[in-house]
């Protein structure tokens, strides 16, 4: 029950993003060996995206000139609001408007974490911006609490010749998921019936390609160090980190096959069923997803 949790939330992650706007977000902790850590996000907007944020913003005070909509995001009273809902001591670094190589506006926000094991580490993006809150449809900021799904951690560090070592536990289930879980299973035959035609599907999809282009989720841990022991799956070349979730959105849904099968996917499918879908080469080029209910990590 606990891993079809897990992958349940990747999954409407991915839908969420899909509803909440297309931008590309990036969250990575990076982790010393004495305990301490960074959290770094990222997120880039499409033009699109930037267009309706800013139409929205300036129509909330038409006598004002116009601002860039991704101010309200780095608004330094709204993430210290945030920063104490990722942990015990989290403060904000720095925090900016940037731009990438391919003209996307976004922002970049620096976290310090005085302690991972009282850090939470969001497993995605919220449905407005970012793990912490981001533009809402009118382009304010969101300052409101999200109750999101998050990994505890365990650090210990290194001693008597023993390497630092690095646990992620994904988060168990509540009580009520499980009851929610078995009646979307037992309604999954009635909620399928309730499906577009295929032309309106294909218009649909031929949307989202021309909006999504660009979309993407990424979460990953650094190390301070080399990763010597690890049961990760997905461990990076230079041996200091590890993704947890890569999901290129953007190149899946432009592949009609591989969209129809995510699309495809129903409640009542294992977790066995959608772990081998997920290892099929063809998914794998665009999906990244960690599987393992603990992941641990040993570096020196």
């Amino acid at each position: 029950m606990k891993k079809e949790k897990l992958l349940r939330g990747i999954l409407t992650a991915v839908v969420a993003l899909a509803l909440g706007g297309c931008f590309d977000w990036n969250l990575e902790l990076t982790v010393n060996k004495d305990g301490t850590g960074t959290l770094t996000e990222t997120m880039y907007f499409s033009p699109q995206t930037m267009a309706l944020l800013a139409m929205a913003a300036s129509s909330e005070d038409s006598e004002q000139p116009p601002k860039n909509p991704l101010e309200s995001m780095i608004d330094k009273d709204e993430l210290a609001k945030k920063a104490a809902q990722l942990g015990k001591g989290v403060t904000v670094k720095s925090a900016e408007i940037v731009k990438d190589e391919k003209g996307r506006q976004g922002t970049k926000v620096v976290y310090a974490v005085p302690d991972v094991n009282a850090f939470n580490l969001p497993l995605q993006a919220d449905t407005e911006g970012g793990p912490t809150g981001g533009p809402d449809q009118t382009g304010q900021g969101k300052a409101e609490e999200q109750k999101q799904e998050t990994a505890r951690i365990q650090f210990i560090k290194a001693a008597s010749g023993a390497p630092a070592k690095l646990k992620i536990f994904m988060p168990k289930p509540k009580a009520e998921d499980k009851a929610k879980d078995t009646g979307d299973e037992q309604n999954g035959q009635a909620k399928d019936e309730d499906t577009p035609d295929d032309a309106e599907s294909k218009q649909a999809q031929a949307m989202m390609r021309q909006m999504m282009g660009d979309m993407r989720m990424r979460l990953g841990i650094k190390v301070d160090g080399k990763i010597t022991k690890t049961n990760a799956t997905h461990v990076s070349d230079d041996k200091t980190g590890i993704t947890l979730m890569d999901i290129d959105f953007g190149k899946l849904i432009a592949d009609e096959k591989l969209f129809a099968k995510l699309q495809g996917m129903g409640q009542s499918q294992s977790f066995d069923e959608v772990k081998k879908m997920f290892s099929d080469p063809a998914f794998a080029k665009f999906v990244k997803i960690e599987f393992e209910d603990e992941v641990t990590v040993e570096f020196e």
